[in-house]
């Protein structure tokens, strides 16, 4: 088999597959990806047995029969990253697959087939559309606050609720929340729990203006698709905490401050934060001031203009939630909304369909 293909095409669906693939596993064949040609073109598919992707591309098929083969993806991507743009070929050679360029030729060793695990991606389930660009904007937000800890597989998903007309895109790890409100089309069946990792990584470069979602409640799990790419999303199992329950409604004290200024005068003291447990002190009264305490890299103290309704407060964060969820937010003004020291705070701007909330520390 010989096959002409794009190298610029094959570029963005392999790295999507290898980002899924296992490095290291006792199934050498989940660190490699799959190739299926067929007569629609080239099908680019991985798994980790938790999720899966598909995708199909352009290919001329030069000599022999349709067939497939795999191979180690992330070997095969380094390779073509060094290749100049424009069209190569991939040819089968017993135990090998060729690619070449002009002068440049390397050869990968290929992984059977037959021990490729089987993941199927059924869409006969979809019934849901979401524009892509809220999509991935809703998962964005929702990364930062997802928990990294393996021990807790709730906190590492992302939770899809349906609340009235729209669905929350909601992540938490305990110690922050980020809530995100989308528009959908169609009929939203059931609320979903599905790796936080694994969406973001294989929604990335999915263009169209929609994409569409499903549960299959057979395979246990949520296909995702648009005109060019299919995924699949094992569901985690188990009950996601009563986020909106601490989300503040009312607020003792009550913020607004200048988006830019609050970044600066955050980055300002996380310069000494960072020797001191990554905690900064949050006192407002006429002004807001944000200090440090003492270490032996120094002490920052800054004062800042805001507008400020009810009670005196000092308060502490992490600095590092601080800084992540003003990354996120657009230009303008942002709000705090604080009900004492030691409750949550919820913070949020101009920007309605999103609000993050962060459980201050003790000092």
């Amino acid at each position: 088999m010989k096959i002409k293909i794009s190298k610029n095409e094959l570029i963005e669906p392999l790295t999507v597959a290898t980002g899924l693939c296992r490095k290291a596993s006792a199934m050498p064949a989940l660190s490699s990806v799959l190739f299926l040609m067929k007569e629609e073109g080239l099908e680019i598919k991985a798994t980790d047995l938790n999720s899966a992707m598909s995708q199909v591309i352009g290919a001329e098929l030069v000599e022999g029969k349709e067939g497939s083969f795999g191979v180690n993806g992330a070997l095969l991507l380094e390779y073509l990253q060094n290749l100049e743009p424009g069209e190569i070929s991939l040819t089968l050679k017993g135990e090998w697959v060729m690619i070449e360029q002009g002068g440049s030729k390397a050869k990968i060793p290929l992984v059977k087939t037959d021990e490729y695990p089987d993941f199927e991606i059924n869409e006969r389930n979809l019934g849901v559309k979401i524009k892509t660009e809220d999509l991935n904007q809703a998962v964005k937000r929702a990364l930062i606050s997802v928990s990294s800890d393996e021990s807790r597989p709730i906190l590492e998903g992302i939770y899809f609720k349906k609340k009235k007309e729209r669905v929350l895109v909601v992540g938490t790890d305990g110690y922050r929340l980020s809530v995100s409100e989308i528009d959908y089309q169609g009929e939203w069946s059931e609320d979903v729990l599905i790796s936080a990792k694994s969406v973001a990584e294989l929604i990335k470069g999915m263009k169209d203006e929609w994409i569409e979602l499903g549960v299959d409640k057979k395979n246990n799990q949520v296909i995702v698709k648009n005109s060019k790419r299919r995924l699949g999303f094992r569901l985690i199992i188990g009950d996601y905490p009563n986020f909106e329950k601490i989300i503040p409604e009312g607020g003792l004290t009550k913020v607004e401050i200048d988006k830019d200024s609050f970044s600066s005068m955050v980055a300002q003291v996380s310069v000494f934060a960072r020797q001191n447990a990554n905690i900064i002190k949050m006192d407002i009264g006429k002004k807001m001031k944000l200090s440090t305490q003492s270490g032996y890299s120094g002490i920052g103290e800054v004062v800042g203009d805001c507008a400020i309704k009810g009670e005196e407060v000092s308060i502490a964060f992490n600095y590092r939630y601080l800084k992540e969820w003003l990354t996120l937010v657009k230009e303008g003004e942002v709000r705090m909304v604080i009900n004492g020291s030691l409750s949550p705070v919820k913070f949020y701007s101009s920007e309605s369909d999103f609000c993050h909330i962060i459980m201050p520390v003790k000092i």
